[in-house]
């Protein structure tokens, strides 16, 4: 495995469509079980959409959510455009919560 390999530009748009269907902020650890990529790939393309991301402190730990929900509704309008399946997310996401997943 290749620890420098780049995430690449599908990697990027999944992440930030996984912000958006959070609805609260979520941690590195959290975001890399919902996404299925591994968490060392994060925080360069975490720091990319950092624009468009809340970064909030819980418990020490730093969680991330879409700034605004305008930008959350954009995504959504492109979503069928850009591959993304929103309703495959959100099961992702339901699943991972369901095992036991922490915030």
């Amino acid at each position: 495995m290749d620890m420098n390999a780049d995430p690449l530009p599908a990697e990027k748009i999944y992440i930030i469509y996984v912000l958006s269907e959070a609805r609260e902020p979520i941690s590195q650890r959290l975001l890399a079980k919902f996404t299925g990529i591994a968490e060392y790939k994060l925080p360069p393309v975490l720091k990319e959409w950092r624009q468009f991301l809340r970064l909030q402190k819980i418990q020490e730990e730093p969680r991330y959510s879409v700034y605004h929900a305008s930008f959350s509704d954009f995504l959504n309008e492109q979503a069928k455009d850009s591959g993304v399946d929103l309703e495959e997310i959100n099961r992702r996401m339901g699943d991972n919560l369901a095992d036991g997943a922490p915030l």
